[in-house]
């Protein structure tokens, strides 16, 4: 056996070199993969339920706008954006809807 030892300057650059990775290694616990979201455990955003009385009145003002839905993209004179946004948004729940019905 020797009794060599280790020089002092040495000694402490191993151990500003060891002691900072057993630290940082001794916190990894958990995979540093991300977690895995199914559909079914995603936020729903709600859907609202509106009543036929009210439904019927929505269609009666949507029809007093007797404007075409503009185009997304490039809105031209005399359409509606409202008409647009409303078409838009009907699609947009039904699809929920559908999605919905899926995870049941």
């Amino acid at each position: 056996m020797s009794n060599r030892r280790i020089p002092t300057g040495l000694r402490s650059i191993a151990l500003s070199l060891c002691l900072p990775t057993l630290l940082l290694t001794a916190c990894v616990t958990a995979s540093s993969d991300p977690p895995v979201v199914t559909a079914s455990q995603r936020p729903q955003p709600p859907l609202y339920a509106y009543s036929p009385a009210f439904q019927t009145r929505a269609a009666a003002e949507l029809d007093a706008l007797s404007q075409t839905a503009c185009d997304r993209q490039e809105p031209t004179p005399g359409c509606s954006a409202i008409r647009r946004l409303i078409a838009d948004y009907k699609t947009d729940r039904d699809g929920l809807r559908t999605l919905g019905a899926k995870q049941q």
